[in-house]
């Protein structure tokens, strides 16, 4: 079972804990080249203009990544 980062708005810290723990509306931080499930938003992200390129041949068997954006409201903050 794989591990995941949530955070926890209580002490505004990570806590690592199993995906089975996961709830909508919570907000994950994932690292590079890590999996993580496709209906996850991308909030906020450390790359240049905060994009991220994302990898789908689990879902759809094309290989090229894919590119995504950062909600702009978010980023702006």
């Amino acid at each position: 079972m794989r591990n995941v980062f949530i955070y926890n708005k209580y002490n505004c810290t990570f806590e690592k804990k199993k995906w089975m723990d996961v709830s909508v509306g919570d907000i994950i931080k994932v690292y590079d080249n890590e999996y993580f499930p496709a209906d996850c938003v991308l909030l906020a992200s450390t790359a240049k203009k905060y994009n991220c390129h994302v990898e789908t041949k689990n879902l759809d068997g094309e290989t090229s990544l894919k590119f995504k954006k950062a909600i702009k409201e978010f980023v702006d903050v």
